[in-house]
């Protein structure tokens, strides 16, 4: 699996930063990631699933950095379960592509990161095991373009996993109010955010 998705990753992100792949453009925003057809062709030859989720991202000279974090909701909060930093320091600007890999958060992620400045994957797994064991997944992702500022957290993706029934999945810009989440008991809630930094 981890082979597969590094593969995956390494041509999808790739193509996205050459000649065809993301469009230019002054704003700085992350939307849901647009393939051409030779992407599209390549992911369903590897056959990529729904546990891929790919995202474009557009930043500007004044950020010089970009961060990952996945948070578990405990108590009503969002707790931090674990963030990784990708430097975009010496661009005048950077456009690329996020990629996520999961099934159940609860069991970890794949991250891709590819851009004119960086290059990368990380793999984190939980030191906490949760059973999940007949429990359902609902999964709510980035549906449209969103523009940002810096330190501004966009989620890209919402997960809740629960062994009740008639669950209500709200869109990932409810991330802003985890008390609409925590009034359903579920059992477990996780999110995956991005946030861009600026040049201090």
């Amino acid at each position: 699996m981890k082979k597969s998705f590094l593969l995956l990753v390494s041509i999808i992100v790739l193509m996205a930063t050459t000649a065809c792949g993301i469009t230019k453009n002054s704003s700085t925003y992350v939307e849901p990631a647009h393939f051409t057809k030779s992407e599209q062709d390549l992911m369903e030859l590897i056959s990529a699933n729904s546990n891929y989720h790919f995202f474009d991202f557009a930043a500007q000279k004044e950020f010089d950095n970009m961060e990952i974090t996945m948070y578990k909701l405990v108590e009503n909060n969002w707790k931090v379960s674990s963030f990784e930093q990708y430097s975009l320091e010496g661009s005048t600007s950077s456009t690329g592509r996020i990629a996520l890999q999961f099934d159940k958060l609860s069991d970890g992620y794949q991250t891709g990161i590819q851009s004119n400045k960086i290059r990368g994957t990380t793999n984190f797994i939980p030191e906490e095991e949760v059973d999940t064991t007949d429990m359902g997944i609902y999964t709510s992702t980035l549906s449209e373009r969103t523009n940002f500022v810096a330190e501004e957290e966009i989620p890209l993706a919402i997960q809740i996993i629960t062994s009740k029934d008639g669950v209500s999945s709200y869109n990932v810009e409810q991330f802003q109010h985890p008390d609409i989440y925590a009034k359903h008991n579920y059992e477990h809630i996780y999110a995956i955010t991005v946030r861009f930094h600026e040049k201090v």
